[in-house]
């Protein structure tokens, strides 16, 4: 599928204007001088061609994924469990942000291949919430080096006593 995927190149040729036009003109840019006209053109392109941004090459330049890891021991269905999740999507969606929910069953070495993989994915923040409180050691990449990783633990510490 990502080979039929329409770009902001097929936009432009399909409006008659240029890359750069195309791309002021999708990415909301006002600053820019950029008749009504042309402006016309290119979103009525964008829409009949069915154009969706490309939102990995967004956060390469804009160095956000908009986009937060969930990572819980067991997703349950107590009303707990469900208002956390809830709560979660509300401010992800509040932030522009998309949630990933991952489950780990519990197995520490599931927990490090998906924390790991969500990292993997550049998400801007990762959340761990456990359904009974136990210690857990976050990956070296949040804790060591110039790399930050903003994280909230829910029902998890990493301070062992």
């Amino acid at each position: 599928m990502p080979g039929n995927r329409v770009t902001m190149a097929d936009v432009a040729r399909r409006a008659g204007v240029s890359p750069t036009t195309a791309s002021f003109v999708l990415s909301g840019r006002t600053d820019m001088r950029i008749s009504e006209a042309a402006r016309d053109k290119v979103l009525e392109a964008a829409r009949d061609l069915g154009y969706r941004p490309n939102v990995t090459a967004r956060s390469l330049r804009t160095k956000s994924s908009q986009t937060i890891g969930f990572v819980s021991d067991t997703i349950t269905t107590t009303p707990f469990a469900g208002e956390v999740i809830r709560g979660a999507l509300n401010v992800a969606r509040e932030k522009e942000h998309l949630l990933f929910i991952t489950e780990t069953g519990g197995d520490r070495a599931v927990e490090s291949d998906l924390v790991n993989a969500l990292l993997d994915r550049q998400v801007d923040a990762v959340i761990y919430a456990a359904m009974y409180t136990h210690y857990v050691t976050p990956p070296r990449s949040c804790t060591v080096g110039a790399w930050f990783c903003s994280t909230a633990w829910l029902q998890a510490s990493t301070l062992r006593p």
